[in-house]
């Protein structure tokens, strides 16, 4: 008798009983849903800030405290989270938001300035997790996959925009404030310096990858890194730091090359990862989301493995080809596909079985779309190439009529068909999480493959920020 996993049978039963999953969506999709969205997610995402009983400052990953356990601080969920609430303090006119949030970025910054500093953590500032008090995990009696070097360059990338609204707003606690955030000393205390040397100076080490599973060097990894040495030059040269200033940019030149030495030609997308010892056995297409992450939460606004980069859309052309046949809800055509991690993956959102698509993964991609839609906007000029071809012929009819060497303007009329359906292609990504998430707005981590109801780790704190990053940029689109 073969026995099949709890949560494959529950998703079949749930099939059979043709239970709806979510509210009607029709295209042009509803501004009030995408809002109403918006503001549930906003409201979750908060609600995970310090939550009650936890050290002031903290960012929980999730409320779920059994199967799974996702009641700790990790750097990187954080970081990407605390990068969404800056936006959301720079955007709202609502006093008690602002005054809500300026009160936890101090909390956030006194937080780090005790992780950064305990020297129960394992591997220093690579440490990726933390206990709802502060403290290491691990540090008692567990081990993890450590270290994980993205936390550090994730966070220096908060406090230079920290540091940047303050002064741009002039708050009263600024001379107390920006001191902890960086000086021009070495070996320094303060929290962004003392990130950028580590990020300097340790890109090279190999470490665990975005999903703690495999070590190596990741694409993922060496964006944000290059990101953050990017953005602290420019406020070390600010700050009259020549010399910290030099030293950051030759180290983002020389990531860089490490970088586009990841985009691999013959498979057509870019590999998310150079693995260290056996671990691409599991992982042999290399062709992972991760890479989707890199190119938004690493975008130096300078063009390079930007959203809009035709490598990255080429990897997103991709992961919509692969995720879209492997998974049993997308063969619903009306929305566009829901994508996981990886083909590969086996984690259920409790323990290993069988993978499902992410909110996170769905929403990045329709991200992707938005951002591309306004560069070329802004730009005027669609460019086609060998490595984009394939991505533009997917989103037109008459795509016959798209060749390697062509260049569109608005004067064509196949330059707006394209733009416009970038914008539908994103509102249907977008379309996944309104119809397969909550009605009071829930988003957990996963949507399960075959039923589409949700399942792993409730209300995750980056299901919410990235739902919130993709709506702003849906937001702009609408004004180009």
């Amino acid at each position: 008798m073969v026995f099949l996993p709890f949560i494959l049978i529950s998703s079949i039963i749930n099939i059979a009983r043709g239970m709806p999953v979510g509210p009607d969506i029709s295209f042009p999709l509803k501004s009030s849903l995408v809002w109403d969205q918006k503001v549930k997610s906003q409201l979750k995402m908060l609600k995970n800030f310090s939550p009650q009983g936890a050290s002031r400052g903290i960012v929980i990953a999730s409320p779920s405290r059994h199967e799974p356990d996702y009641y700790f601080h990790w750097v990187r969920d954080a970081a990407i989270s605390y990068d969404v609430a800056l936006q959301i303090y720079s955007d709202s006119n609502d006093g008690g938001i602002r005054s809500s949030l300026r009160d936890f970025s101090f909390d956030y910054v006194y937080l780090n300035q005790r992780i950064q500093n305990d020297s129960r953590a394992m591997t220093g500032l690579g440490e990726p997790k933390f206990y709802v008090d502060g403290s290491p995990y691990g540090f008692r009696f567990s081990d993890w996959g450590r270290p994980q070097n993205d936390g550090p360059a994730l966070r220096a990338i908060n406090y230079v925009m920290l540091y940047q609204t303050v002064v741009r707003e002039n708050w009263a606690e600024r001379d107390r404030l920006l001191p902890l955030i960086y000086d021009s000393t070495y070996p320094s205390n303060a929290l962004l310096k003392k990130d950028l040397e580590f990020v300097a100076r340790h890109w090279r080490d190999t470490s665990v990858d975005l999903w703690e599973e495999v070590r190596g060097n990741h694409f993922f990894t060496l964006l944000v890194q290059r990101k953050a040495l990017l953005m602290g030059a420019d406020l070390a040269a600010t700050l009259q730091d020549p010399g910290a200033a030099f030293y950051y940019r030759t180290e983002a030149e020389k990531i860089k090359v490490e970088i586009e030495s990841l985009w691999n030609p013959q498979a057509g997308y870019i590999f998310a990862s150079r693995f260290e010892g056996d671990a691409g056995r599991y992982r042999e297409s290399r062709l992972d989301t991760a890479v989707l992450f890199g190119a938004l939460a690493g975008d130096y606004v300078d063009g390079f493995m930007a959203p809009y980069d035709d490598r990255v859309l080429a990897t997103l052309h991709r992961l919509r080809e692969v995720f879209g046949s492997i998974y049993q809800i997308n063969q619903n055509s009306t929305f566009g596909p829901a994508l996981g991690r990886y083909p590969e993956d086996v984690y259920d959102g409790v323990s290993t079985s069988i993978g499902n698509p992410w909110f996170i993964g769905t929403q990045a991609g329709a991200e992707i779309f938005y951002r591309t839609y306004i560069h070329l906007k802004g730009v005027g000029r669609i460019n086609i190439n060998s490595v984009n071809l394939q991505f533009y012929q997917s989103l037109v009819k008459d795509s016959a009529w798209l060749h390697p060497g062509m260049s569109l303007c608005p004067k064509d009329g196949l330059f707006h068909k394209i733009t416009d359906q970038l914008r539908i292609e994103g509102d249907k990504m977008l379309a996944r999480t309104l119809y397969h998430g909550g009605e009071d707005g829930s988003l957990s981590e996963q949507m399960n493959r075959y039923s589409g109801y949700m399942q792993g780790a409730n209300d995750l704190t980056w299901s919410h920020a990235s739902y919130l990053s993709a709506y702003y940029w849906r937001e702009m689109s609408f004004q180009r």
